[in-house]
């Protein structure tokens, strides 16, 4: 009405004679009819042209800035060959999408104004866009702006908190092994971060919308304050963020981010199980496990355990969806699978070492058994040589079976295990197996040939075992009257004669040995070698005699040299029961020895001494004294304090 309020005035100036003045006698009441008809059509002509626009109006606010989208991406995710980009490539594009959808928006907006002025030169008839008659126009659309730019907002907000909560993913995270820890990348602390960035941009694209100028319709320009190089835009921003429902919004979108940042973490806990395998003292703990010498089974049970894991990775999906975020595991999932490989390889290479030791130890005995086999005999010793090569072969027959039949039950293991391996030793578990064959046979093919001289090679056994019974038999008369153990009380002169005895005894063990081999070769019946083996017995029982004499000894020459102000009685017979103690721990066999007894006679005569230094150290003794006992004892010593 106020639009209009000229126009109706000027109709009703018109008609006004007709109300007063005129009647229907009147001349030229037909003209006046007709301008009146005239003019109340043009007024219907003109509301419909007002009410055309302002339809044109609501339409542009309602369609055009209300109901923008501003939460699409350039692609089509309903397309088929659509794929999930990364957190941060996924908001870009929102922005990007945006900043075409505000430009659209800021059109539409932009276009009001015009229409505006439009219907006041068609009804004032001018173009200023400061009509007094179009105030409330002017108050009716801009609020009806900012209503459309709240509407819109708090619905992209809740789009995008729609999105978030959603089941179907929006884009996809990478979840990665880095050191010890699963992490996600982007962090869910830096998702948080990215949404809340967009939030933002989100709000601030109001900026773009200026205000209009006070009672116009006309856009505020960009003014800009002092000590500053920034335009400032009087906007809808301040007013549309101060609505307590956008607000709202923007909380429930920070909320719903939260709770996924912790759905996130919490669904990286469950890979926690598979800690141990990436340990950073994963080659400590193989090499702790190699150094129990594990049979072929118990590295089969690792090597099934890692071979497991590595299946059950297999079986995943690439992916897990945590409401609207697509968690990408091909980097994770790829890492476990190289740490379980990593454990499997290190374990083999640990087998295959004691595999390449085993085989080696092998070659070379088939190899030494083969040159002593082929030795041409030209008398006892090398006869000897043959026959024990011989004997051996048969005796470790069976080891050797299971030893090449493990070596390449180990070569089969690590290959279904796809350990990684030279092939050249697996050839060599085969041929060890061929060389050990022919080795086999062809010891016994030389044992059924030394057949016929060897009644001739035992014969000539017998009599070195004969000479060598008399030898043990001279030897053992020797040591009884020589030996350590004749020595009586003289335990130093012991010790001597212990390491001039040890040679001979060694020497003659030796022989005993080899004697006693030949015997076995040649089945002989086994020789009386007693004299000497109670010699080598009772050798052995006076070297832990004569070690505590040394070690009391020892002990002795440093109480002697203790001053005689700073003696300790005590000391010294707690010392020696220590000794006597230990001497009695000694087998009774070796306390029978006469240099046992010997020993325990002189400890036992030190022990019962100390009593007399306490004596000697009474304070009623004199110089003269002193001197009276050196005579009597023959042994003098300087008295002088220093």
């Amino acid at each position: 009405i106020r639009l209009l309020r000229s126009s109706i005035q000027k109709i009703e100036k018109h008609i006004q004679p007709g109300v007063t003045r005129l009647n229907w006698h009147t001349l030229g009441i037909t003209d006046y009819a007709d301008e009146a008809k005239k003019l109340l059509k043009n007024l219907c002509s003109l509301v419909n042209q007002v009410n055309h626009l302002k339809k044109d109006l609501d339409v542009r606010i309602d369609n055009e800035i209300s109901c923008y989208n501003l939460f699409t991406t350039s692609k089509d995710p309903t397309s088929p060959d659509y794929t999930l980009s990364t957190c941060k490539t996924y908001f870009l594009d929102i922005e990007a999408k945006r900043g075409d959808l505000i430009s659209a928006m800021l059109q539409a907006y932009g276009s009001i104004s015009p229409m505006l002025i439009k219907l006041e030169s068609l009804v004032e008839g001018t173009a200023t866009g400061r009509s007094e008659a179009m105030q409330l126009f002017y108050e009716r659309y801009e609020n009806k702006i900012f209503t459309g730019l709240i509407t819109c907002f708090i619905r992209n907000l809740e789009v995008l908190d729609n999105l978030l909560n959603g089941s179907s993913p929006i884009f996809q995270i990478d979840a990665i092994l880095m050191g010890s820890e699963v992490l996600l990348r982007p962090s869910p602390n830096e998702i948080h971060t990215i949404i809340i960035h967009d939030v933002k941009d989100l709000m601030e694209r109001s900026k773009a919308f200026p205000r209009w100028m006070l009672s116009t319709c006309l856009e505020c320009k960009p003014i800009t304050p002092e000590n500053s190089e920034e335009e400032v835009v009087f906007s809808f921003f301040e007013d549309i963020m101060s609505v307590q429902l956008v607000n709202d919004r923007i909380i429930a979108v920070q909320e719903t981010t939260q709770k996924l940042a912790v759905d996130c973490w919490r669904y990286l806990q469950r890979w926690k199980k598979y800690g141990n395998l990436w340990r950073a003292d994963k080659h400590l703990l193989c090499e702790k496990f190699a150094s129990t010498n594990p049979t072929l089974l118990r590295y089969d049970e690792k090597f099934t355990l890692y071979g497991t894991v590595i299946e059950e990775i297999d079986e995943m999906a690439n992916y897990s969806d945590v409401f609207s975020i697509r968690i990408n595991l091909v980097p994770l999932l790829k890492g476990i699978r190289e740490h379980a490989k990593n454990w499997k390889q290190l374990l083999g290479n640990y087998l295959l070492s004691r595999t390449q030791t085993s085989m080696s130890e092998l070659k070379t005995k088939i190899e030494n058994f083969r040159k002593e086999i082929e030795l041409v005999v030209s008398g006892l010793e090398r006869f000897k040589i043959v026959m024990q090569a011989i004997a051996n072969v048969k005796k470790m027959a069976i080891q050797a079976e299971v030893q090449y039949h493990e070596y390449q039950e180990t070569f089969r293991t690590m290959k279904i295990h796809e350990i990684e391996y030279p092939m050249d030793d697996e050839a060599l578990a085969y041929k060890i197996q061929k060389d050990w064959e022919s080795l086999y046979l062809g010891a016994l093919y030389r044992a059924t040939t030394l057949e016929s001289t060897k009644d001739q090679f035992c014969e000539m056994t017998k009599d070195q075992i004969e000479d060598f019974k008399k030898e043990c038999l001279n030897f053992a008369e020797y040591f009884e009257k020589e030996g350590p153990g004749s020595v009586g009380e003289e335990l130093d002169l012991g010790v001597k004669k212990m390491q001039e005895f040890r040679k001979l005894i060694n020497d003659i063990e030796a022989k005993r040995i080899d004697l006693v081999n030949a015997e076995i070769l040649f089945d002989l019946d086994p020789a009386d070698y007693s004299p000497f083996l109670k010699v080598k017995e009772d050798y052995e029982g006076m070297e832990m005699v004569f070690e505590l004499y040394k070690t009391q000894k020892s002990a002795r020459d440093g109480w002697s040299k203790t001053l005689w102000a700073n003696l300790n009685p005590q000391l010294l017979i707690d010392g020696m029961e220590d000794y006597l103690r230990e001497f009695r721990r000694l087998p009774k066999p070796v306390r029978n020895l006469s240099v046992a007894k010997a020993l325990e006679g002189q400890m036992k005569a030190f022990r019962n001494s100390v009593p007399l230094f306490v004596e000697l150290k009474n304070d009623a003794m004199r110089e003269r004294h002193w001197q009276e006992l050196m005579d009597k004892t023959g042994k003098y010593f300087d008295m002088a304090p220093d």
